[in-house]
């Protein structure tokens, strides 16, 4: 193909083998300054999808570590507390039993 714009006909025929119709496409083939200019956009495109995706990633690492430290400080929460029962009971058996002896 020349560079610059190619017209390509394409005739089809249907199955009944009278029936046709005819396409022309229009393919245009980059000069080398039209392929470096859309190399670099590409390029150019890709880093900024890297950054968008990159910067994402950072922001579910962060929500991930919020995430988290809440859930520690839940657990946390819950295991003072099962222990401050466990304690209490133990206590009160204790002082149960001393009444019984």
């Amino acid at each position: 193909m020349k560079v610059g714009n190619n017209a390509i006909q394409i005739n089809v025929i249907a199955e009944d083998g009278i029936t046709n119709k005819k396409y022309e496409l229009i393919v245009h083939r980059r000069n080398e300054q039209e392929e470096l200019q859309y190399e670099q956009e590409q390029e150019s495109g890709a880093e900024k999808l890297s950054a968008i995706l990159e910067e994402q990633n950072n922001s579910r690492n962060v929500d991930d570590i919020e995430q988290n430290k809440n859930n520690n400080i839940v657990w946390g929460i819950s295991i003072i507390i099962l222990g401050t029962i466990l304690i209490t009971g133990i206590i009160y058996i204790i002082k149960t039993r001393k009444k019984i002896d």
